[in-house]
């Protein structure tokens, strides 16, 4: 009889409360802090559009599920506020899987048996009210940074594709993949985008720039038929203007138009994802060791890149001199050579159309898709209709943004 009357007791003192969920990934970048405007410092930062889950502790039954708002009021909250009951112990968990744009991104552990990461925010957790709760993962940096830069890359721009799923693995690369992308060496250690899946070295894990430079290449795909870009990396380079051997790239060497355009519009994706575009500045924090003033030397790795000027090399704490404000090949590399061309100077050709020219991320992404990468020259220059750079431009006036196209190509050097 006491027995039932103490469970009596519980259940006439249980009350059913309205939470609401708000959670934050607690990212640890290496490249913030540096001119950008967007995640310049570490710490908490609103997991948008992340899935989670509420279980029954007791059980582990799954009680609740769903994404956090992407945007607006409540972002990285729970949709609506659950009811829960105060005698009932939760359990609430964010995964590294979100949808934000039309898109859902997931980020695996390895390619064998793929799983997601989790992450408990609350454990055996009851309310005690009608409230709204926050918290931050307790991992920090790892597999939550490349999931908060892979989410923000397309929460940012997704340049009208919708309905895809963005794989990306946080343990480096799988070189037996066909169609591997961004380098010609099949086991080469470093991240890429190999068929439909992006791969992140845990050494670049802490590299926002990085890991949304890889995110947009995948962007890109989706964005011409989910066909490869034709490229060829393996452009004779003169030494002012060489990174590496056969088959390396650099965002300052000297490359096939082909394999210069691809790089140089992956550079600003994430140069727009991390950058407010209202303003004509922009910095891009860059992984590879490179010779920007073309003097034969390296001139450290990373550092911060204007990818507006070129204020990056202007004797002021950097080990390179001044370099030009344009036309990197031209006047750097010091060559005018048909169907080449430099990345850096179509990170910068592109910032200028979207920002000083005013077309729309929008059409610059129909502009890509209208060029159709996946079947122009990667080398060569017959027929000429078909070299990247005549693709884009027929790209442009098909998208009827060609005012002023030609003067800002020919400034920047990229209509080579």
């Amino acid at each position: 009889m006491l027995l039932a009357l103490l469970a009596w007791s519980d259940l006439a003192y249980a009350t059913n409360y309205n939470v609401r969920f708000c959670m934050n990934w607690t990212v640890d970048f290496g490249d913030v802090g540096g001119g950008d405007d967007f995640f310049t410092t570490n710490g908490a930062r609103v997991a948008r559009g992340t899935y989670w889950e509420v279980r029954n502790a007791a059980d582990n039954s799954l009680l609740y599920s769903g994404y956090a708002v992407a945007s607006g009021t409540n972002e990285g909250c729970t949709p609506t506020t659950l009811p829960l009951n105060s005698s009932v112990d939760y359990d609430v968990l964010l995964y590294s899987k979100a949808y934000v744009n039309g898109n859902t991104i997931v980020v695996y552990d390895d390619t064998s048996t793929p799983s997601m990461y989790a992450n408990q925010m609350w454990s055996d957790w009851s309310p005690t009210a009608s409230t709204t709760v926050t918290a931050d993962t307790s991992t920090v940096g790892d597999w939550v940074n490349v999931t908060a830069a892979a989410t923000t890359t397309i929460f940012r721009h997704n340049g009208g594709v919708t309905g895809k799923t963005f794989v990306v693995y946080d343990k480096g690369e799988n070189g037996t993949l066909s169609g591997c992308q961004t380098h010609t060496t099949p086991n080469f250690g470093g991240s890429k985008l190999c068929g439909d899946e992006v791969f992140i070295t845990e050494a670049h894990a802490s590299r926002k720039y990085l890991i949304s430079h890889e995110v947009a290449h995948l962007l890109a795909r989706y964005k011409d038929e989910d066909l490869a870009p034709n490229i060829d990396y393996d452009a004779t380079d003169p030494p002012e203007c060489l990174y590496g051997g056969t088959g390396d790239h650099a965002m300052s060497s000297l490359e096939f138009q082909s394999a210069a355009a691809v790089e140089g519009w992956a550079h600003f994706i994430a140069a727009v994802t991390f950058n407010d575009t209202s303003e004509s500045d922009c910095s891009f924090y860059y992984w590879k060791d490179v010779d920007w003033d073309a003097d034969t030397l390296g001139d450290g790795s990373p550092k911060w890149v204007d990818c507006e000027y070129a204020s990056h090399c202007d004797n002021v704490d950097e080990s390179c001199g001044p370099i030009v404000t344009h036309d990197h090949m031209g006047y750097e590399c010091g060559l005018t050579t048909a169907n080449r061309a430099v990345e850096y100077d179509w990170l910068r050709f592109w910032w200028d159309t979207h920002t000083d020219a005013g077309e729309t991320f929008l059409s610059c992404m129909d502009v890509w898709d209208r060029a159709d990468p996946h079947d122009w020259l990667d080398v060569g220059t017959s027929p000429p209709a078909d070299m990247p750079y005549a693709r884009i431009r027929k790209g442009a006036d098909d998208e009827d943004i060609l005012a002023g196209w030609d003067d800002r190509a020919d400034y920047e050097g990229v209509d080579r």
